[in-house]
C-alpha cells in the first residue's frame, strides 16, 4: 500500500490541476518563493515530464546492483546514461539506492506511479480514483482488479 501512497502523492497536483493551471501556479507561486522565478515555468514543467519517461530507471539501477551485483562504476555509468544525470546527481541517486533503509524504497516511485496510471487510463475519471485511492483502505491487488475491470467495462 506504500507505494500507492507514494504515487497518489507524486500525481496529485496533475490530477487536480490542468497543465496549464500547473504551470501558471508554478510560474506566478512557486518558483519566486522557492527564489527561482527566473525560471521558465513551461520549459521546468515540461523538463518533469520527460523526466517522468525516466522514472524506470532508477529501479533498474537497483535491480543491477542488488540483483546482478553491478559495481558502483557501472551503476553511475548506467545512471548517467539513462537517467541523463550529472556524475554528482548519479552519486546522490547511488547512494539512495545502497542505504541500507531506502535501498528498496526506491521501486515504491515506479512500481506504484505504474499502477495508478494504469488506472487512472483504463477507468477514466483520475479524480474520482484518486480520491477513492485515498479514503479507502486498498491493496494493489484491488487496484490491479479495479484496473482489468476497466479494461472489461465492469464497475467493481
Amino acid at each position: 500500500m506504500h507505494h500507492i501512497a507514494e504515487a497518489l502523492a507524486v500525481r496529485a497536483l496533475k490530477v487536480l490541476m490542468r497543465d496549464a493551471e500547473l504551470i501558471a501556479w508554478q510560474r506566478d507561486e512557486l518558483l519566486p518563493r522557492a527564489g527561482f522565478g527566473h525560471l521558465d515555468a513551461a520549459r521546468e514543467y515540461a523538463l518533469i515530464q520527460a523526466r517522468h519517461q525516466l522514472a524506470a530507471v532508477d529501479s533498474n539501477a537497483g535491480f543491477l546492483r542488488h540483483e546482478r551485483g553491478a559495481s558502483k562504476a557501472e551503476v553511475l555509468a548506467y545512471l548517467q546514461r539513462f537517467s541523463l544525470r550529472t556524475e554528482r546527481e548519479a552519486r546522490k541517486m547511488y547512494a539512495f539506492l545502497t542505504a541500507p533503509l531506502s535501498s528498496s524504497y526506491i521501486l515504491t516511485y515506479h512500481v506504484g506511479g505504474k499502477l495508478v496510471d494504469a488506472l487512472f487510463a483504463a477507468r477514466g475519471q483520475p479524480a474520482h480514483w484518486f480520491a477513492r485511492l485515498l479514503t479507502e483502505p486498498v491493496t494493489p491487488n484491488q487496484v490491479r482488479a479495479w484496473t482489468q475491470a476497466g479494461t472489461r467495462s465492469e464497475l467493481p
